[in-house]
């Protein structure tokens, strides 16, 4: 793995995520470091260190996987939770 791979998958999550993209200031945040940390890995400078990387998965919502090598889909997939609602329509109307 080269420096600066990982940042170049940070900025592609950061980018893309939902609902609106998200600053390199609001994952600095999340994580509790400076912007210019977040900043040195998007432009390649230097990598994450590794106690980090589980807090910016979760921060971006990114697989560890495919946050340190590339591999497989950026985002896990969805789980989809049975909703009472949804699978008993009847149950809304009950008192």
């Amino acid at each position: 793995m080269a420096i600066g791979d990982i940042g170049k998958r940070i900025t592609e999550a950061r980018k893309a995520a939902q609902p609106v993209e998200m600053r390199i200031v609001d994952l600095a945040r999340r994580l509790n470091i400076s912007h210019g940390r977040v900043s040195n890995w998007e432009r390649g400078e230097n990598d994450p260190q590794q106690d980090l990387i589980p807090a910016i998965a979760e921060s971006l919502g990114v697989r560890i996987e495919w946050l340190i090598a590339g591999i497989g889909e950026m985002r896990p997939a969805l789980k989809r939770e049975e909703s009472p609602v949804l699978s008993d329509p009847v149950s809304i109307y009950s008192f």
